[in-house]
């Protein structure tokens, strides 16, 4: 993956050199302290991929929508992403299918992250079977102390760059923005943000590098988007989460611009029949 060394500058000044939760962090995330898993137990989880090498994780929302963090596709266009759906491994098997458009949060920004969620729309539907299938969107963020898992190809250690070949997962508990900004985060005023929650473990377990843009799951919903944080699994810094329940109506939004270009699309073939 293209490294934007700018990013990474920008958001190390703005927390005084000490967030790792750049675009070159957080895009190549692994699960640190996690176990492995079939595919068949996240059935929602993609790999995305820039020209077949995995970048970030992201959701399945219908045959043709993924939800994935903004950060991780705003330097790419449609063309040059794929995702793989449906696999244990992000090399191999399932099915690998060509983005056709990103569209980001209109008001995404990179210093400080806000509103980091994006969708990519495929060229092709995904078949859905026992290991690819959607997920519901969460409607309200999870009460504080809910558990949660989350799961990705990223890094398993900080400070190293070889990701996981196969799909990892942890538990954590979720934090209310409230609660999390009394952690470490109190040394970094204004960085969370409406539109993010919190998740952490009381081991040393968390989403690393290469785990952006992936599912955090509660209650069988898609509850958060991996997004960023302080290093990887250090307990006085919680990971950070896009809320989906806050950018719900957003996303439904999405998903209906889409259903209506798709119906467009049959009608206009059927009358050229």
């Amino acid at each position: 993956m293209m490294i934007n060394w700018g990013l990474v500058i920008i958001l190390l000044l703005y927390i005084a050199d000490e967030m790792t939760a750049s675009h070159h962090n957080r895009s190549h995330v692994r699960i640190v302290n996690g176990k492995s898993i079939h595919i068949e137990q996240a059935p929602w989880q993609v790999s995305l991929q820039y020209y077949n090498r995995h970048v970030c994780g992201g959701s399945i929302l219908s045959s043709t929508v993924i939800a994935t963090a903004a950060h991780c596709v705003q330097q790419f266009n449609g063309k040059q992403l794929s995702i793989r759906a449906g696999s244990t491994f992000w090399k191999t098997s399932g099915q690998l299918v060509k983005v056709k458009k990103v569209t980001l949060h209109p008001q995404f920004t990179v210093s400080p992250i806000q509103n980091d969620i994006a969708i990519l729309h495929l060229t092709t539907p995904l078949q859905f079977s026992r290991a690819i299938k959607s997920i519901p969107i969460a409607n309200e963020a999870p009460p504080h102390g809910s558990f949660a898992f989350v799961s990705g190809w990223g890094v398993m250690k900080e400070g190293t760059d070889l990701i996981s070949n196969n799909l990892q997962y942890t538990e954590l508990k979720i934090m209310n923005r409230n609660f999390c900004s009394d952690s470490g985060y109190s040394k970094h005023p204004k960085v969370l943000t409406e539109g993010t929650l919190c998740a952490a473990a009381d081991i040393a377990t968390d989403a690393c590098q290469g785990d952006s843009g992936g599912p955090l799951v509660a209650y069988g919903k898609l509850a958060g988007i991996v997004s960023w944080g302080i290093g990887c699994a250090r307990m006085e810094y919680p990971g950070v989460y896009t809320d989906v329940s806050y950018y719900k109506d957003w996303i439904q939004k999405q998903l209906r611009t889409r259903k209506r270009s798709t119906t467009a699309k049959s009608t206009t073939n059927e009358l050229k029949n």
